[in-house]
């Protein structure tokens, strides 16, 4: 019984393992979950019932739910094939992730946010093990591919690299980028409203033109009646 809650307490000062969606190290789950989980429970059908309740979810939980027979097995048993298949998964998942990663490219019409949302999406899918520095060098180059049809542009982020370290040069060189795409977008905006306001500003003096030889019009007409009736009255009978 002094046994049974040593070992309890000694769980108990253990922090608790972050919950597993499928990505990232399977192992380091493992080595945290046996150590807060293995000697506490009664049986693999409770492991099971806490692993699946608490600490998987996603592709990892729908996965596990495949394995046979999971509720009499040994955790070891259930954790060594649930490693294999996620290893496989993982495999697959990769490899599609390295296609559609060396296949970006920023369509005309794409905005550049847009774009480089999915070059980090599909870069951190593709490399989940590399560093920062060579994770922002792979992304500075699909930055710098899809502005090279921009010479003013590209030249300044050609400079404006130099400016940076290794690990810092992405995220600088791009907030440079959105914000020339910004300003673009706002002298567009205001260029549009010139426009607009320009048609109105003719469509109005145009109208008051017409009312001005409408009445000038009007006036004449008036003063050549009234010249008429002066020389009807001013005739003898």
């Amino acid at each position: 019984m002094m046994d049974g809650m040593r070992r309890m307490m000694r769980a108990q000062a253990l922090p608790e393992p972050g919950v597993f969606d499928g990505e990232g190290d399977f192992g380091e789950f493992k080595r945290a979950f046996l150590l807060k989980y293995n000697n506490v429970t009664e049986g693999p059908e409770e492991m099971v019932a806490i692993l699946e309740d608490k600490f998987l979810k996603g592709p990892a939980k729908t996965l596990f739910k495949t394995l046979p027979n999971r509720h009499n097995r040994s955790i070891k048993s259930l954790f060594e094939e649930f490693e294999r298949k996620l290893r496989k998964r993982q495999g697959d998942s990769r490899t599609k992730a390295l296609n559609e990663y060396e296949n970006l490219r920023k369509s005309p019409n794409q905005k550049m946010w847009e774009y480089l949302i999915d070059v980090e999406k599909w870069s951190r899918k593709a490399y989940p093990g590399v560093d920062e520095g060579n994770l922002s060098q792979m992304r500075t180059t699909k930055l710098m591919m899809a502005v090279k049809d921009n010479e003013n542009l590209h030249n300044l982020l050609i400079m404006k690299r130099l400016d940076y370290s290794i690990e810092d040069q992405y995220e600088n060189l791009k907030d440079i980028v959105l914000q020339q795409e910004q300003e673009k977008r706002q002298s567009l905006k205001k260029g549009h409203s010139f426009l607009m306001n320009e048609g109105k500003m003719r469509k109005d003096t145009s109208w008051k033109r017409s009312d001005y030889h409408l009445n000038q019009f009007k006036e004449e007409q008036k003063d050549e009646m009234g010249f008429k009736r002066v020389e009807n009255q001013s005739q003898p009978d």
